[in-house]
């Protein structure tokens, strides 16, 4: 299906070594072309969503600022049924490039039909940048269930300006979780990444829930053996923010992140998003099993 992109007012706000966000002035990056790219939309990008269930919504951002907040909705064509879902003072406020990845609730009344989606991002500034493309309510069992693609920017622009990605690295360290690493109910997850930067550092945030649907975030080629699809009961749910010491090029993260007793067992990811002191981010994403 087309995804029409469209730019209003002028641009939006975009896009280590051993085992917590500052707020950022806004700075417009020259050379950097911001942009929506719907990545998934619905699962399998079937551009389908069932009432009663959640809708898979991928998409990659890059933005000149930095990003303020950002809106789904999706529209009724023949009528006036309209869902929205506001995303502010989230995981991807502050930064200049963003890997969204999310579920929309589709509520269980909501008519069948076509309906018009519209993601838009609103900068700092107050600058908006929209895509827009088609969806279909449909009868269905849901499988449109429940975090991302890294962009490569070369280093340093002919200003002098920050515009590369900060990298998330298992070099020097003992990595911890990698693909396909299993847990059990009350363990601790001792997290160890090394962080780096060619300017400085600013945050990482930490986020882990389920993969019971089985989507991908195509961070790694590593494939792992995967349970039968399933609806989720009590799944875990984990997501938190660290700063980074500031002045820091290079700084090894580590974290230890208990697993509830009383969740789902099953597939989940393990997500890591590393924010420099200009906003750009970088994502690794880790496929883990908790027995």
């Amino acid at each position: 299906m087309s995804i029409l992109l469209m730019l209003t007012t002028v641009a939006l706000a975009a896009l280590a070594t051993a085992c917590g966000s500052d707020t950022i002035a806004d700075d417009t990056v020259a050379n950097i072309q911001p942009q929506i790219a719907l990545t998934e939309v619905g699962h399998g990008n079937s551009h389908q969503a069932h009432p009663g269930h959640d809708m898979h919504l991928e998409a990659t951002i890059v933005a000149t600022g930095l990003i303020s907040h950002i809106d789904v909705s999706l529209q009724q064509d023949s009528g006036g049924y309209t869902i929205d879902t506001l995303f502010a003072g989230s995981k991807y406020a502050g930064v200049r490039n963003a890997q969204l990845h999310e579920h929309i609730d589709i509520p269980a009344d909501a008519p069948l039909g076509q309906y018009t989606m519209r993601l838009t991002v609103t900068d700092q500034q107050g600058r908006t940048l929209v895509a827009t493309t088609s969806v279909t309510l449909a009868e269905g069992d849901g499988d449109d269930d429940d975090d991302d693609d890294d962009d490569d920017h070369n280093e340093g622009g002919s200003d002098g300006k920050d515009m590369s990605l900060p990298v998330i690295s298992d070099q020097g360290v003992v990595a911890n979780p990698v693909d396909c690493q299993v847990y059990h109910r009350g363990d601790t997850i001792p997290f160890c990444y090394a962080f780096s930067d060619d300017g400085e550092l600013g945050s990482y945030n930490i986020e882990v829930h389920n993969n019971f649907d089985h989507h991908t975030h195509s961070t790694s080629a590593t494939e792992c053996q995967q349970e039968a699809d399933k609806q989720p009961v009590s799944p875990w749910v984990y997501n938190r923010s660290f700063t980074i010491p500031a002045g820091r090029r290079s700084y090894t993260a580590r974290v230890k992140i208990a697993i509830p007793a009383g969740i789902d067992t099953g597939d989940y990811h393990f997500m890591v998003r590393l924010t420099d002191r200009v906003g750009w981010q970088q994502i690794r994403s880790m496929a883990i099993k908790i027995e």
